[in-house]
């Protein structure tokens, strides 16, 4: 597929890992710095929006099997501690 169109044009996985190199070798801490700042850029556009405290208030709910195993997961540690 990719034959028939120009030696510029690479598959997506190509695009990503080029456009991610430059990020492999970044310490956690580079990382952290990385996060913060699209946190506080992702937090100033929000702000600039009508529904800007509907959007911060929201919490995505929590799926049925995560809320079984956050009520199972404590009695199997206990039980397992305590054997």
């Amino acid at each position: 597929m990719l034959e028939a169109l120009p030696g510029w044009v690479v598959s997506d996985a190509v695009s990503i890992r080029r456009e991610m190199a430059a990020l492999e070798d970044l310490t956690p801490e580079q990382c952290w710095e990385m996060a913060l700042r699209c946190t506080r850029d992702a937090l100033w556009a929000l702000r600039l929006g009508d529904k800007s405290e509907a959007a911060l208030a929201y919490q995505d709910p929590v799926a049925s099997s995560t809320q079984a195993a956050l009520e199972r997961l404590p009695a199997e540690y206990r039980s397992a501690r305590d054997a």
